[in-house]
């Protein structure tokens, strides 16, 4: 949280929130010690939990009409396919959504 936030809020507050941010810490530590460190760039993300796939996975989405869309990154981009065509509506300056029909 930015300290200008953090500092406008009660004490009690500000104590809570470095209490949870030093728990978020310790408990990913502990995982990274039981998993292992591992060098990947694919993470399945749950609020505020990531969880490591192997280096350049392929993820597969699918569809209650049975399509699906894959991706994977390669390099420095994101390769995407799917079954049947695939359409891309830019939603904002960095936001897409991706169909598949």
């Amino acid at each position: 949280m930015d300290n200008d936030k953090l500092s406008n809020l009660p004490k009690w507050a500000q104590m809570r929130i470095k209490k949870l941010e030093s728990d978020i810490e310790y408990h990913k530590k502990k995982l990274n010690e039981f998993y292992g460190a591992v060098k990947t760039n694919c993470y399945i993300i749950d609020g505020l939990d990531e969880q490591p796939l192997p280096q350049d996975s392929k993820i597969r989405f699918t569809f209650p009409d049975g399509s699906y869309i894959t991706a994977y990154p390669n390099k420095e981009s994101l390769n995407v396919f799917g079954r049947g065509v695939i359409q891309i509506q830019p939603m904002s300056g960095n936001y897409i959504e991706i169909t598949s029909e």
